[in-house]
């Protein structure tokens, strides 16, 4: 039986040539029962037949079952054929046998049953017509095989009938009737196998292609990640070193015009700050380097905090920014948990045009429960998932001028999802939006000492010996400016070796402010792993970087270090200073 057209490919043969080694492997699994029917056949008709007609008709059997067996085994160990000639030897090798069990079948009719007395006669009639129905199988693979079996079979069968006596005309009839009802059932079971195995084999290339999209949205956002670090450290360097400069700058000017020139340079510069840390943040969490370190916190002294920080902003767009604190403690990270709430304060305030922001503290059950009110214009109900994704940014009238790049509300959730503390947001068109974030409370009694550290209680830095290590002239002048302002004794080293050579002349600092990029030589981390080693560990560092990669992230934890990513805001110095000075609190990094 010819399949295909001359023209087919050999992509186009495979699903056919995979149904004969289906098919085949079924023959073999079926020898057991292709012996045993035979048999039972044998036994039950030796008294009536003899010896001499069960051994000329099993013997040539046996045989023929045995030869379609081993054909079988043959090409199960042979590759798929993949030039239709060889596809046709298969078929071949399927057919020819097929057709000869069939005959054999048919002659076993022919051979038993005058002979055999009615008992037997029904035996017979019912394996051959049984072997027959079990002949379906093949359909399911191979429609070919089914035919060229059971025809010679039932209409050998027919025909024996038709021709021993009128009287058995109508087993004539009945095997013909068989056949029809058989290839019908034949038929459909064919066709719904084709249509099984065209459907296993789409969703099989579909799943093939889901896997290699997903792979490509993984690279995509991998090389999304990459980019954000890369570009985002180019852009860190000056935007650091005008950070530096400007509030050096606030001490030297004495002119009204003068201050009110520098208060814009400041206010440009922190709005671009602004966006490079969102990119910079966005880019660790996806990193997955961003570690947690939960711990007692006092969540309405933290609040307090970043509600002051906010502050100046709500005042100059005329809201009211007011607070409801139930004091208490809960357990997190305070860091992560600063940078969360900052952002929905921010938010809060950016799409507020008139009334205010309301932030309240409450326990409930276990937790205590922090919801931020705002009376900003609302959220449709089709958009509060979509405020939620990257870069997603929402029209909406009497927003702040400052627009950011729609990622504040991003990293909220990625950060709550980190921290394990549930997220909700409720929203009603023209009436405003409410943020709620359930986190576990902790009893008084079980607090140690105090985890969060106001402003009143951070000390002065004057008078601390400082080592600044940087290989950009522009940031030494900057970063030893703000320091001179703050009262501290600050020297600069432009490389490594500078700075190893003044702690091996004798020289002794209170802490260290190290680059990771320094040019030739040791990076940061090892070159404040070597100060280390030279001082004796005595002396604190503080890394900073305007570089996110994930292996980085991991070796500076590994080494215990402070890390500060570019661009650094002064008052993030001052407070990762403090904390490197005068022990454990928490310092608010983004």
């Amino acid at each position: 039986m010819i399949i295909g057209n001359p023209g087919d490919s050999s992509t186009h043969l495979q699903p056919l040539a995979e149904d004969l080694r289906r098919l085949f492997r079924h023959l073999t699994r079926v020898m057991p029962w292709n012996l045993l029917v035979p048999a039972i056949l044998a036994v039950a008709m030796y008294d009536s037949s003899g010896a001499l007609a069960i051994a000329l008709w099993g013997l040539p059997f046996m045989a023929l079952v045995l030869v379609r067996y081993l054909s079988a085994r043959y090409f199960l160990r042979q590759a798929l054929p993949q030039a239709r000639a060889e596809l046709r030897r298969w078929q071949r090798w399927i057919l020819v046998p097929s057709a000869l069990m069939g005959g054999a079948w048919a002659a076993t009719t022919f051979v038993f049953f005058a002979a055999a007395d009615a008992p037997q006669q029904v035996l017979l009639l019912t394996l051959i017509n049984g072997v027959c129905v079990l002949a379906l199988v093949l359909a399911v693979y191979y429609l070919a095989a089914f035919y060229v079996f059971v025809l010679p079979a039932l209409v050998g069968q027919s025909l024996y009938f038709m021709l021993l006596d009128k009287a058995f005309w109508p087993l004539a009839a009945v095997s013909l009737v068989l056949l029809l009802v058989l290839s019908n059932i034949a038929n459909t079971i064919h066709r719904q196998g084709v249509r099984s195995r065209e459907r296993k084999r789409e969703n099989q290339e579909l799943i093939a292609h889901l896997r290699h999209e997903k792979e490509r949205a993984e690279l995509a956002n991998s090389a999304k990640s990459r980019f954000l670090a890369s570009a985002g450290h180019d852009l860190r360097q000056p935007v650091h070193s005008l950070t530096l400069l400007s509030e050096a700058l606030r001490s030297e000017v004495e002119t009204p015009n003068g201050e009110e020139l520098v208060a814009h340079v400041s206010e440009s510069v922190s709005v671009l700050d602004d966006i490079l840390s969102a990119l910079l943040e966005i880019s660790r969490l996806d990193a997955g380097v961003v570690k947690v370190r939960k711990m007692p916190v006092d969540l309405a002294t933290l609040i307090v905090e970043l509600v002051t920080q906010i502050q100046p902003l709500a005042e100059t767009r005329q809201l009211q920014l007011r607070t409801r604190l139930r004091r208490g403690y809960v357990y997190t990270d305070p860091t992560l948990l600063s940078t969360l709430v900052r952002n929905l304060l921010r938010n809060a305030v950016d799409f507020t045009q008139r009334g205010g922001v309301l932030v309240t503290v409450r326990p409930r059950g276990g937790s205590a429960v922090l919801q931020i009110w705002d009376t900003g214009p609302g959220i449709a109900p089709a958009q509060t998932e979509a405020v939620f994704m990257e870069f997603v940014q929402l029209e909406t009238p009497g927003r702040n001028d400052r627009r950011g790049l729609g990622l504040g509300l991003s990293i909220s959730r990625k950060l709550a999802a980190l921290l394990g503390h549930p997220l909700q947001l409720k929203s009603r068109p023209g009436r405003g939006t409410m943020v709620e974030l359930h986190l576990p409370a902790i009893a008084a009694e079980n607090v140690g000492p105090v985890t969060v550290q106001s402003r009143a209680a951070q000390g002065g830095l004057s008078g601390k010996r400082l080592l600044i290590i940087d290989n950009e002239a522009a940031i030494l002048r900057g970063t030893r400016a703000v320091l001179d302002n703050w009262g501290c004794v600050a020297d600069t080293a432009s490389s490594s070796e500078q700075a190893l050579v003044r702690l091996k002349r004798g020289q002794r600092y209170d802490a260290y402010l190290c680059d990771y990029e320094l040019g030739q030589g040791l990076d940061g981390v090892a070159l404040l792993e070597a100060m280390g080693r030279l001082d004796g560990g005595q002396t604190p560092g503080i890394l900073v970087t305007g570089n996110t990669d994930a292996a980085l992230m991991r070796r500076t934890s590994q080494a215990g270090l402070v890390v500060l990513h570019k661009p650094v805001k002064p008052a993030q110095l001052r407070a990762a200073l403090l904390q490197r000075l005068q022990g454990p609190s928490v310092v608010a990094q983004n």
